[in-house]
Parts: structure tokens; sequence; C-alpha cells
């Protein structure tokens, strides 16, 4: 390679690219998606969106510090604090859906059957996250695609078959769902490795962290469809049952309880014995 002009590291630069990017679409849809939430729906968005922006910010300044801080924020791991965040998201937009399934009592059967089969999708996937069953499975991502084109079939179906003000969930419910497909699948599978990179006089040194990317696409989808469902929610929740958002606090730390009972936090005792 041609040692003239400016060298510039791949992997910060495209980390730094991507986390802006990640950061406008969330600010966007913030402003969009937001204010139509209920004041639950709000705080609980809102601070899963904060947990994520301090998870990145934690996992650059700790990346060049010593082997456990790095290993626990960092991003594309499995029993990290990054994993946990993802897990819990993807099992609440799961629990919400069941939350509308048993309050949508005017709704259709097969609505509310859609409904369940989507949380037992969601709960999938957020265990999925934390534990990495996929890893074990052969040709794991051509299994993903076809249950994942199957349930947007479906969910196109459900959306035909609803009224105009009904309808909007649903989108933004596939939009989440095609970002989390996208960055689980395309950009982990067929998104080919780019390194060293010559670009005129500028040299591209290292390689594009598509990995960021790939987890960063993976959290943004998760909280999409949370906002989906979290809107969807405040359609179908009277104003009596008021009391029932309440167990929008208090699923997420059962399910990080549960997921602290597995026998996978053994990895994470492990590496914090540190040797005299």
């Amino acid at each position: 390679m041609n040692s003239d002009g400016i060298a510039v590291p791949a992997h910060s630069l495209s980390s730094i690219l991507f986390i802006c990017a990640y950061l406008c679409v969330c600010f966007l849809l913030c402003l969009k998606l937001l204010p139509r939430l209920s004041a639950r729906g709000k705080r609980l968005a809102s601070a899963l969106l904060a947990a994520q922006v301090l998870v990145i910010v934690m996992s650059l300044v700790t990346a060049a510090s010593d082997d456990y801080q790095a290993w626990l924020w960092s991003i594309g791991n499995e029993w990290t604090i990054e994993s946990l965040l993802s897990s819990t998201q993807l099992a609440l937009v799961g629990l919400i859906a069941l939350m509308i399934s048993w309050l949508d009592s005017s709704a259709r059967l097969w609505r509310r059957l859609y409904l369940v089969a989507l949380a037992f999708l969601f709960l999938y996937l957020g265990l999925d996250e934390y534990f990495a069953w996929k890893n074990y499975l052969v040709d794991w991502a051509d299994t993903y695609f076809a249950f994942g084109l199957l349930v947007a079939i479906f969910t196109l179906l459900v959306l035909e078959n609803s009224p105009g003000p009904a309808r909007q969930w649903l989108i933004i419910l596939i939009l989440g769902a095609f970002t989390i497909a996208f960055g689980g699948i395309a950009v982990d599978n067929f998104v080919p490795k780019i390194c060293d990179v010559e670009l005129g006089f500028i040299r591209f040194e290292g390689c594009i962290a598509f990995g960021l990317l790939d987890e960063l696409l993976e959290l943004l989808g998760g909280w999409i469809a949370l906002l989906a469902l979290l809107l969807r929610l405040k359609e179908v929740l009277p104003a009596a049952k008021a009391r029932v958002g309440r167990l929008l606090y208090i699923a997420p730390a059962l399910w990080i309880l549960l997921l602290g009972q597995s026998d996978a936090i053994h990895p994470l005792r492990i590496q914090v014995v540190v040797e005299p």
C-alpha cells in the first residue's frame, strides 16, 4: 500500500459516523412519537433510550481500560450490560404485547392471537439476545429469515384488515422489526468485511466497524418496536385500569432478575476474580 497521504483509522471513524447516525434517528423519533405516548410510556421509552446512550458512551470510554471493564461495557458480546439491556428491551415488547391482548377484550380473537404470537416471538428474541442460542444452530440466519418472513406476512395481513388509525402502530412495528432483522441478519452475514481502503490521498487503516453497526441497529429496532407497542397500549388502556401501567416499570426489573438467576451469570463471576 502506498505510504503517502493521510492515514485515518477506519474503525474509529466509522464508529463515530454510525453512532452519530443512530443519535440523529433517535432524536427524530423522539420528536415524532414520544409526544403521542402516555406519561408512563414516555418515561419508560426515555429511560431505555438513556440507558442505550449510557452503554454506548461507556463502551467508548472503557475501550482502552483493563480487560474486565472493557468486556463489561463492550457492545456485541454475550452476558454484558449491553446484551442485558437489549434482551430486556426485546422482552418488554413481548410483555406489552401480552398486556394489550389481555386488555383489548373487544378485539377479534385472531387479532388477540396475533399479539400472543408476537409476544412469544419477542420474548424468545430477548432470551436469544442474552444467551446467544442462535450460535448453536446450523444456518441460523436462513432459519431466522424464514421465520421473520412468516411473521411479516401475518403482520401485513393484520395491517390490511385494520382501520386507518389502527395501522399506525403496526407500520412502526414493521419498521422496528425490519431494523432488527437488517442489523442481526443482513449486516452480520451479508455485508463484506472492508479493510485498508484508499480513497485518493486518504488511507483508511483497519476495518470498518460493521459489528458496532449491527448492534446499534438491533438496539434501535427494539426501541422502535417498543414505541409501537406503547402507542397501541395507550389506545387500549382504559383510565379505570391505569394501575396496570405500573407493570411497565416492574417488568424490566423482573426480567433482569430472571436472567441474573440463570447459569449465564457464571462467566461474569469468573471474570470478576482478580489474581493477587
